[in-house]
């Protein structure tokens, strides 16, 4: 025991605090719920219920933040000889910091072999921009890389009427976008995934009412205000952009977890008022 002591004392730290919320976010992005419960299993919670209720109470326990407190249960569970306790300490710092943005089937659209295009008909008038729809790039856009994801290499000419058919989840990470024209007729989707783009204009997002969860790490965004007309968003990850300004997210009355960390914050006392409110954060 005293090994797995003597490990514990040299690892429980921010950094690996940092790596392990790291490894939680992107299976809870990718929608491992195995994962998750054995990282609830290690740390003594609940393995049981919903994903989005398993990570909440997962990242809450493991937040770097919560240092002071895994060091106390550490105190505990190595004067009462809690094996078990310390195995589970154990388990949290040996997660490795895989690749923070996973390429591929974090949100899969489900599709079918039998999905058919919409008849114009049974659209007609409910997209009044359609001329200006067509002027938008396809060659290396937003276009391109939706059909991409959904139809492959099937050569399919998407409409306005095609997108606000699409629900659940899309994922357009790694694409190599700079604007994102056009997903204002994804008024559909409730998780969206833009991480690993060169967008910096988010402004269209303002017509997604229902989006939930917005996955927008590594790309060249500064202007977040449009965030606070989302009503429905409970999570973010904004993370290595160049964002300075976050005083939209306390107009965020739904937001339970931001990722942050890697912008150049200025009004650090922000992040204390919504985490005394109970919003995660990393920064």
């Amino acid at each position: 025991m005293r090994d797995l002591i003597n490990f514990i004392e040299k690892n429980l730290n921010k950094q690996h605090l940092e790596a392990a919320s790291a490894v939680v976010i992107n299976a809870y992005r990718s929608g491992d719920k195995l994962t998750i419960r054995a990282c609830s299993e290690a740390m003594g919670l609940s393995s049981d219920g919903e994903l989005k209720k398993l990570f909440y109470n997962l990242i809450r326990k493991i937040h770097p933040d919560m240092l002071s407190s895994l060091m106390e249960d550490f105190q505990k569970a190595k004067s009462d000889s809690d094996y078990d306790r310390l195995i589970g300490l154990k388990k949290l710092l040996e997660m490795k910091n895989e690749a923070r943005l996973l390429r591929a089937n974090r949100f899969e659209y489900q599709h079918t072999e039998t999905w058919a295009a919409p008849v114009a008909d049974e659209y007609e008038g409910h997209f009044e921009d359609e001329d200006v729809f067509e002027d938008l790039s396809v060659d290396g856009g937003f276009l391109n890389a939706v059909r991409d994801v959904i139809f492959g290499n099937h050569d399919f000419h998407i409409e306005p009427a095609d997108l606000g058919q699409l629900d659940g989840g899309l994922d357009l990470a790694f694409r190599e976008l700079d604007n994102l024209d056009g997903i204002e007729y994804c008024r559909n989707i409730r998780i969206l995934n833009i991480s690993g783009n060169d967008v910096s204009n988010i402004w269209d997002l303002q017509e997604l009412a229902g989006l939930e969860e917005l996955y927008a790490s590594g790309n060249a965004i500064r202007d977040i205000d449009i965030l606070s007309g989302l009503h429905s968003l409970e999570i973010i990850d904004l993370s290595d952009n160049d964002i300075e300004d976050i005083s939209v997210l306390r107009h965020m009355t739904a937001l339970k977890f931001a990722d942050l960390h890697g912008n150049p914050l200025q009004d650090l006392d922000i992040i204390s008022e919504l985490e005394s409110e109970g919003v995660i954060i990393l920064h």
